[in-house]
């Protein structure tokens, strides 16, 4: 007969052994709940993301170019309609929407953002995915402001020798891109910004065509002047940044002292220069191509004046001027500036007053010609002319010669549609020159000069068009040139 005890130790090994199970069904019941609960979660989120269109980037934000594009990448593939209809910039940006794929929005703006301008974009909520079994339920919102653009120029102005050097408007900083023992005479910047040509003396007067890659700092002669004891200057480039045309300046075969001007080129990749015209007999100097298309301006000897040349056509329409310059074009390269000069109009000296140039096709062989500055008896002297993009108006160098006289040139906005002039800039202890606009039409560059003291710094400022903010951005520079 068993006794107490020994039923009572059966009896508890017993539940003992019966417990260990329960204990661990517990346990396991507890990861399990905590497992489920995860794999809810996860379900959970898998279901939201499913009903929710995510976005992967967007962009630009912070600082950005005046050329930036607008992007935007979606985590599904889109329907465009649905996407395209809840878009939107602030402040308004004329453009078109490019899409990369299905996934990625473009927008590409028609025309150069404006410096210093804060934008914002966003997409509404309701932007569906293609299968439409997902839609973006919060509103994408985001900003970029846009830099000012580089500057280059010509410094220091008070030193005997001088370099191209690159301006960074918003913090100030300078870096000299040349070191030339002679120094650099002009320069001209090629339409995709990536070059600049200019020409460095070398020896006396003479000087080289060379090429800065602003990117990679390769800096290449591009002719062999001074071997052929002539001096070469006033680079211009051709529309598609692959050909160079400057002046190139030698003594005549049948002399000993007098000097021809003609007009070469010189491509990019090859190095290999020839006469632009086969006619050795076309002398001429400071030739400008225009932005777009293929037309020349130069500045002919004999007869004097100015001849542009459509090579498409292989038409001219010529320009008479005594001025021996040729002025600027604009921008669809549908008109052109240049000064002319009168003798003992408005007072008995001579003095240039300023002549636009509309071209149509070529087939007339003329030009329709207005003058910026009035009729000839017009007491103005305007020595530069500079189109404003995507506007009717033109900056223009002028001083005045009846009683509003100024030693020096001040700055006025002229409308070509109204015929209107107003004063822009005006501070007669100065002289103000070498304007230039920036790509979208907001900023106006130039240089300015003290008049009581000739030994100052050369100063760079910039006037600000939208809010009528002037400043000074460089204070011993010139011939500033806005990078593309």
């Amino acid at each position: 007969m068993p006794s107490m005890n020994d039923d009572e130790n059966t009896d508890t090994s017993h539940d003992i052994q019966q417990d260990v199970p329960r204990r661990l069904a517990l346990r396991d019941l507890v990861w399990i709940a905590l497992f489920l609960g995860l794999l809810g979660g996860a379900a959970l989120l898998l279901w939201l993301d499913q009903g929710n269109v995510s976005i992967d980037s967007y962009g630009p934000t912070g600082l950005s170019s005046s050329n930036a594009v607008i992007e935007i990448s979606f985590g599904a593939t889109m329907d465009r309609e649905s996407v395209e209809d809840r878009f939107s910039i602030a402040p308004g940006v004329t453009g078109g929407v490019e899409w990369q794929t299905d996934r990625t929005l473009r927008y590409v703006p028609s025309e150069p953002l404006i410096p210093d301008q804060r934008y914002e974009v966003r997409i509404e909520p309701g932007a569906r995915s293609l299968d439409g079994e997902r839609t973006l339920e919060s509103a994408l919102v985001f900003e970029f402001r846009v830099k000012w653009p580089s500057i280059v120029f010509l410094g220091p102005s008070t030193a005997a020798v001088t370099d191209l050097m690159r301006l960074d408007p918003q913090t100030g900083a300078v870096d000299t891109l040349t070191n030339s023992e002679g120094g650099v005479v002009d320069f001209a910047i090629s339409p995709d910004g990536e070059w600049i040509a200019y020409s460095e003396r070398r020896s006396g007067t003479r000087s080289e065509i060379r090429a800065l890659n602003l990117t990679s700092r390769q800096d290449i002669q591009m002719t062999n002047c001074i071997d052929a004891q002539a001096t070469c200057r006033a680079p211009s480039w051709r529309a598609d940044s692959r050909q160079i045309t400057y002046t190139r300046r030698e003594l005549d075969q049948d002399s000993t002292w007098a000097n021809t001007e003609r007009i070469w080129s010189v491509d990019l990749q090859s190095r290999q220069s020839q006469l632009l015209f086969d006619d050795p007999g076309i002398e001429a100097h400071y030739a400008r191509w225009s932005p777009v298309g293929e037309r020349i301006a130069l500045a002919l000897a004999d007869p004097p004046g100015v001849l542009v040349y459509d090579f498409p056509s292989e038409s001219s329409i010529f320009m008479p001027s005594e001025q021996g310059l040729v002025g600027q074009w604009s921008r669809d390269g549908q008109a052109l500036t240049y000064p002319v000069l009168q003798i003992g109009g408005a007072i008995a000296r001579s003095y240039t007053h300023i002549e636009l140039a509309r071209f149509g096709d070529f087939s007339d062989e003329q030009a329709n010609i207005t003058s910026l500055s009035g009729e000839r008896e017009t007491p103005v002297e305007d020595i530069q002319a500079s189109f404003r993009p995507n506007s009717t108006q033109l900056a223009l160098t002028r001083r005045y010669l009846d009683s509003r006289f100024t030693e020096g040139t001040q700055v006025f906005l002229a409308d070509t549609a109204t015929g209107e002039v107003e004063e822009l800039i005006y501070n007669p202890e100065y002289s103000h020159g070498a304007i230039s606009w920036s790509q979208e039409g907001n900023l106006l560059l130039m240089q300015r000069s003290h008049l009581a003291s000739p030994d100052r710094h050369i100063e760079l400022w910039v006037y600000v068009m939208s809010t009528g903010d002037y400043r000074m951005i460089h204070d011993n520079g010139y011939l500033p040139q806005f990078l593309p």
